[in-house]
């Protein structure tokens, strides 16, 4: 059956190509044959990738149209109020498209970039993992587990991040506001105070800050979990399923360390975040989703072949 998909996809791009060479008949024969070459290079490196990767690149391309959804001011008004979850609003299901909002380039950037890198991997081993089991169900396609597995664990991570707000945080927060407020300190035309007075941001910066800084203000109880808890299961289950593994960044000078190595220093870095109280990432999340991870690594995949055998469709009754 897997045979027969590849077989399939590989008929359905060709298809596509054909389409493309008629809808392009009329244009110059240079940028015809420039767009049919493109068309042919992508389609090849999609057909080339595992159904993993493949399936990384369609929840890339997802997160870069919600990133675009965002810079839009028409769809602002309904991004604020699905994407971005409030955990005193009484809503759940923006944990789920809070998943696929970034709103920051950075973000988006990581986002992809750690998808495109560990997805794969992660997809894997978990197809690794079930033709492994022993009376295991047999899968025509991996993607509908990996899938699975990475909105449980988003889902898991903003769980645990609206927890810790609600239940930490927000009182944190109303004591805080409670507490009698200081008046506020008078200043003063001296030399003193205009060295403490910060100095207007110049153009050129405050363009490339805007890049990496929201538009929105910032709300201390609300979540900015996005997608990277499930990024860090999927670091997670890599780094356990191969620890043998090594990770390299794409540019010079490609210098490799171990997985566990990487991952453990992202997590010391999110409890370190925790101490310091940052603000910028949401740890709680990012711990949340590596918790999934270790955890889905150990009981995951008896679980989902006891699912599958508990739904699976009982063997039709011999007619005599």
């Amino acid at each position: 059956m897997k045979n027969a998909s590849n077989l399939a996809l590989q008929q359905e791009l060709r298809d596509g190509l054909k389409s493309v060479g008629t809808f392009t008949e009329g244009f110059p024969v240079a940028t015809r044959n420039r767009i049919m070459r493109t068309w042919a290079t992508v389609a090849q490196a999609y057909l080339n990738v595992t159904e993993g990767k493949r399936l990384c690149w369609k929840i890339c391309l997802l997160n870069i149209g919600v990133w675009a959804a965002w810079k839009s001011r028409r769809f602002r008004p309904y991004m604020l109020r699905n994407f971005v979850h409030d955990p005193l609003s009484g809503r759940s299901v923006t944990m789920l498209y809070n998943m696929f909002g970034p709103r920051l380039a950075m973000v988006l950037a990581l986002n992809v970039f750690f998808l495109d890198g560990f997805g794969s991997s992660a997809s894997f081993h978990l197809l690794q993992r079930q033709d492994r089991m022993p009376n295991g169900q047999l899968e025509s396609t991996a993607r509908y587990h990996f899938l699975a597995f990475f909105i449980s664990a988003g889902l898991f991570a903003a769980l645990i991040s609206h927890i810790i707000h609600l239940k930490v945080l927000y009182p944190r927060l109303i004591a805080r506001l409670s507490l009698p407020s200081s008046l506020p300190a008078t200043t003063s035309d001296t030399w003193a105070s205009a060295i403490r007075t910060p100095a207007p941001v110049p153009r050129l910066r405050s363009f490339f800050r805007s890049l990496f800084t929201s538009r929105h203000p910032k709300n201390q109880l609300t979540p900015r979990a996005g997608g990277t808890g499930a990024l860090y299961a999927l670091m997670m289950l890599t780094a356990l399923g191969f620890p043998n593994a090594e990770i390299a960044l794409f540019y010079p000078p490609n210098y490799s360390v171990p997985v566990q190595w990487g991952v453990g220093s992202l997590l010391l870095i999110d409890i370190l975040g925790i101490w310091r109280g940052w603000k910028f990432f949401d740890h709680f999340a990012h711990l949340g989703g590596a918790l999934f991870g270790a955890i889905y690594y150990v009981y995951g995949p008896d679980l989902w072949n006891w699912l599958r055998v508990a739904v699976a469709d009982p063997s039709p009754e011999k007619v005599e």
